[in-house]
């Protein structure tokens, strides 16, 4: 026989159940219980024992005894049962000793004779811990044993899956920087492909009567190139002539000119009359003088252009410097007063000054003066430009036409084109297919 199913046999032969009112000499205190069990049967502690007890008599309630500060537990549902003998074990079962009454002004309680000396202070400890259901607590605590285990493993699981995500966005973005590398080199190699035109290219251009053109249209600009006005001749054909100060600058501009002249929405070369003069078509939007789309943005009562104009021109001028970059070429200058109206949703991108091949990229060794916000900032720290730098000037005219009309959706667009490091930035083709779906929601 085990020493469990010899302390439950002491309990059914020594307790019994008994759920009226149990006199006070018969109540079953917890404490002299579990050490007569312990004197009589055998070691053992009072958890097992709280747990042994309620497998033979069920729920059983631990409850106080009188009052008084130093009051005792007793099983509330349990009562002694008479002298008996155990016929298996010969252990004999006494009955409950004989209490001692303690009378104070107050109260009057029982005490067993076995149990008297309250003087140390850990037994009224004692007697709060008692108080606790241990059967229970001992389930309780298997519960949030448990409990922790199964969340220690989740977490553990979810480390191991976030770590494979991480392994996964690192192998993503050097994917991305590869394919952006490939792309780059594609680009650098068909900017070798593409040769530019020779300076026998220009010849035609300088043989171009302009003797018609009399009537002068105005200033269009001036700064340190030169300076750039506009005529007329009799049938109301219109030029935009620039005067220039280099003549390696508009050779140079030339020839990009040329090189470009195939794509619809770039500025046309018309004529070289002389080594510091060069001929373009001057281009405008119905009867304005300027229509360049700083003017736009600064006379919008005039030029009534509505969101979805707005983003059309947006989406012309991207397209129109796509097919730039797969010529081979930089524009390395994109900004509103480089960009021209031509009706309200489509324009010309101008000024080709600064233009140069991938082959070859534009390098500011001297560095640029303030205020050019437009030039990505790799450029302004003497880095070469690249298609990640026109990309950055790109962001910037979507800003002004942000901050300056009430389109909307284009927010993120530019926040990603003014990435700092130009490897995080778009595509022109990712750019483009975010400007139609912006235009499709207007």
């Amino acid at each position: 026989m085990t020493a469990e199913n010899t302390i439950t046999n002491w309990m059914q032969k020594t307790l019994q159940a008994d759920n009226t009112k149990v006199p006070d000499i018969e109540r079953v205190f917890s404490d002299s219980c579990l050490k007569r069990c312990q004197e009589e049967v055998g070691p053992v502690t009072k958890t097992r024992f709280g747990i042994l007890l309620r497998q033979v008599f069920g729920k059983v309630t631990i409850t106080r005894a009188g009052r008084g500060r130093q009051r005792r537990y007793f099983y509330k549902e349990l009562a002694w049962k008479e002298y008996t003998m155990n016929v298996e074990s010969q252990i004999p079962v006494h009955p409950q000793p004989t209490p001692i009454v303690w009378h104070d002004t107050a109260r009057t309680e029982l005490f067993t004779s076995d149990d008297t000396d309250f003087s140390a202070p850990h037994d009224v400890v004692n007697r709060i811990i008692e108080d606790v259901d241990d059967a229970n607590k001992d389930i309780k605590i298997a519960e949030l044993e448990a409990a922790l285990q199964e969340a220690t493993a989740t977490a553990a699981n979810n480390q191991r899956e976030l770590r494979r995500a991480h392994n996964k966005i690192r192998d993503l973005e050097a994917s991305l920087a590869n394919e952006r590398e490939e792309k780059n080199s594609l680009y650098r190699a068909l900017s070798h492909l593409q040769e530019l035109p020779t300076r026998e290219a220009l010849l035609p251009y300088r043989e171009v009567e302009l003797t018609a053109f009399t009537t002068p249209l105005g200033i269009l600009g001036e700064g340190a190139f030169g300076s750039v006005k506009a005529l007329r001749d009799q049938t109301g054909a219109e030029i935009a002539v620039k005067r220039m100060a280099s003549t390696t600058d508009l050779v140079r501009e030339a020839i990009n000119l040329i090189h470009l002249s195939e794509i619809e929405h770039v500025q046309q070369l018309i004529a070289i009359p002389d080594s510091h003069t060069l001929v373009t078509e001057f281009v405008h939007m119905d009867k304005s003088r300027r229509s360049t789309l700083e003017r736009v943005l600064d006379h919008q009562d005039y030029y009534q252009l509505n969101n979805k104009d707005y983003i059309s021109q947006c989406l012309c001028l991207t397209t129109t410097l796509m097919h730039i970059h797969f010529r081979g070429m930089l524009h390395n200058d994109i900004k509103t007063n480089n960009y021209c109206l031509v009706t309200k949703t489509e324009g010309k991108l101008i000024d080709f000054g600064l233009s140069s091949s991938l082959s070859a990229p534009l390098i500011f060794k001297d560095g640029l003066s303030s205020g050019r916000d437009w030039i990505a900032p790799e450029i302004q720290e003497g880095y070469a430009a690249s298609i990640q730098s026109d990309l950055y000037s790109l962001g910037t005219l979507f800003k002004d036409i942000r901050q300056r009309t009430s389109v909307r959706g284009l927010s993120g667009l530019i926040s990603l084109l003014h990435k700092r490091s130009p490897a995080d930035r778009p595509s022109i083709i990712q750019v483009i297919d975010i400007l139609e779906k912006c235009l499709s929601s207007q």
